[in-house]
């Protein structure tokens, strides 16, 4: 592109632009391109130093293009000839993967994304900027990765460092910056304030580090054993623990362990995947007396354990509260300690006392109070709270309540929404479409029987 096309004159070129354009035939076509191009779209070649095995040598430029096309006529034949399940395989033998992420593609890619971009996704391969991170840390560094691809698909310009370890802390003002500023976002796209704009040319660095996060979740997930209950001090353990790099994740061994989660007696392998990712202290901490939780409600928490910092600081950003005139209280870490109730199996009673008081009660948000009132009138679900989630009517009662005319208000209970098709609780397009009759429990279970041996992807 550098060295034939740009210093061509537009008269040498197979089409001439459009007569709108004002140019002439002995204008260059680098003077089209600067129009519309920032320069650095035509960087010198890839220097990521990101390494791929299994793959093929580059070639030329119409037999990358060829490869792209095969890869999709290919899926596009298996959707319409064999349903899920062949798109399910294809997946599953690595061919997708291993042909997109090949020397051969990211060479022809090397020719329209600019250099920040590749490095980008180099990164999102990359484990060794982990060095010497705790698996807490790691995660953390994805959450803000996180937080910068939700910035660049909705506009705002600022970008928060995952590589430093000393940027990762809770105190750290890079990572408190980060938090801030994602609850602050999404509560305006909700808003309608904002909204999210994607483009696949312009947006890959925001994909890359959507990638990045899901691996580390991955990687993260892939340390417990999915057949029991982690404990509390198994949890804390694996995020204590210096995360190991360059290991590898076997996508048999990963989707095998999802359907046991979601395939587990009365649910509790869902219960112990929410206290994997989400639990952020051992016991629940609010007590009875509201004057005893003053401190704890009154302090924003946004200490990185697990994902729960995501969570809580959305939360407060989308209901601020404040009792007694001028006393400030942070609404997710009661929402979060209901979450630890539910990790550690007990009861709400601390909970439901707390909030049935006066002074408590009357200062509670209007939209959230037929919620609680639900809770307050089951006695299930305050003897345990995700038991009544899984298989009771509470679900379905809440969503009803707070989603009246969306299709998720026709969910009943977790149990459910697993098990009976998705189309019955979606809204029908080209995804529902292909899995026709199934569930999420059926859709996992046809990607398990379509992997047959197993299937390793460097994490």
């Amino acid at each position: 592109m550098n060295n034939f096309v740009q210093p061509m004159y537009l008269k040498d070129l197979p089409q001439q632009p459009d007569k709108n354009e004002n140019l002439h035939d002995y204008n260059r076509y680098t003077e089209l391109f600067n129009r519309y191009y920032d320069e650095s779209y035509l960087k010198h070649d890839l220097t990521t130093n990101l390494v791929l095995t299994n793959t093929v040598k580059p070639e030329t430029a119409n037999s990358t293009i060829n490869q792209i096309a095969t890869m999709g006529s290919t899926a596009l034949d298996m959707i319409a000839n064999q349903g899920l399940a062949g798109v399910l395989s294809f997946v599953a033998d690595g061919n997708l993967l291993s042909e997109f992420l090949s020397p051969t593609i990211l060479r022809f890619a090397n020719d329209l994304l600019n250099q920040n971009t590749l490095l980008a996704f180099r990164d999102a391969f990359d484990d060794s900027i982990y060095k010497n991170m705790s698996y807490q840390e790691v995660l953390t560094s994805g959450v803000i990765g996180l937080v910068n691809a939700v910035n660049e698909l909705t506009g705002q310009s600022q970008r928060f460092d995952y590589k430093d370890k000393a940027n990762l802390q809770g105190d750290a003002k890079n990572y408190l910056d980060a938090m801030h500023q994602f609850g602050t976002t999404i509560v305006d796209v909700m808003n309608n304030k904002i909204a999210f704009k994607f483009n696949i040319l312009n947006n890959l660095t925001a994909i890359n580090e959507v990638i990045r996060f899901v691996r580390i979740i991955l990687t993260y997930l892939d340390q417990f054993d999915a057949t029991k209950s982690s404990t509390w001090a198994e949890i804390n353990t694996v995020r204590t623990t210096t995360y190991k790099l360059n290991s590898k994740l076997d996508f048999k061994k990963m989707v095998n362990d999802l359907s046991v989660r979601l395939t587990s007696t009365n649910g509790e392998g869902i219960r112990s995947l929410i206290a994997i990712l989400f639990q952020s202290s051992e016991h629940h901490q609010i007590k009875a007396n509201p004057l005893a939780n003053l401190g704890f409600l009154s302090k924003e928490d946004l200490t990185p354990v697990g994902l729960s910092a995501l969570g809580k600081v959305f939360i407060n950003k989308y209901m601020p509260l404040e009792i007694l005139g001028s006393i400030k209280i942070y609404l997710g870490n009661v929402v979060w300690d209901l979450i630890n109730t539910i990790s550690a199996k007990e009861t709400l009673d601390d909970m439901v006392a707390f909030l049935s008081n006066q002074l408590i009660a009357g200062q509670l948000p209007e939209n959230i109070k037929p919620v609680i009132d639900k809770i307050k009138a089951d006695p299930a679900a305050i003897n345990d709270l995700f038991a009544a989630l899984y298989q009771g009517d509470l679900l379905g009662d809440v969503l009803k309540i707070i989603l009246p005319d969306s299709p998720l208000a026709k969910i009943k209970n977790l149990e459910t929404m697993l098990n009976k098709p998705l189309k019955n609780w979606i809204p029908a397009n080209q995804f529902t479409n292909i899995i026709g009759e199934k569930s999420i429990v059926d859709v996992v279970g046809d990607l398990k029987q379509a992997i047959t041996k197993p299937t390793f992807v460097n994490a």
